[in-house]
């Protein structure tokens, strides 16, 4: 893994944070960061195409699926009925990378990138 993405796994432990959506400034792609595997740490991106290579020391696994590309009425459904804590998808409408999540409140939170 390059630089960028041991920065966005320091950023997630830093700020406490389970997931954390960013733009590779090395080639452009929307990507998340998320707590999960042997590692602690995984990254998500929107095409298997799209995945760096990662050295062996990295802290970082890479996703071997890209995410599914859902609108964000199917993407609530599913995260409704996966149980899980959050859904990483592309969405249908921007194909940029999105993240729906259950708040703290029981409510839902979703994270689109900026620009």
């Amino acid at each position: 893994m390059h630089d960028v993405t041991t920065a966005a796994a320091l950023t997630m432990d830093l700020r406490d944070y389970d997931f954390y959506l960013f733009t590779d400034d090395h080639d452009g792609h929307d990507r998340v960061a998320h707590r999960a595997g042997p590692t602690g740490y995984h990254l998500a991106t929107l095409k298997a195409t799209t995945l760096i290579d990662h050295a062996p020391n990295s802290p970082v696994e890479a996703d071997g699926d890209p995410v599914p590309s859902v609108t964000l009425p199917e993407a609530i459904r599913h995260l409704d009925t996966s149980g899980r804590a959050f859904l990483i998808f592309a969405g249908a409408a921007t194909t940029r990378a999105e993240i729906l999540y259950r708040r703290y409140d029981g409510q839902l939170g979703h994270v689109t990138p900026i620009w």
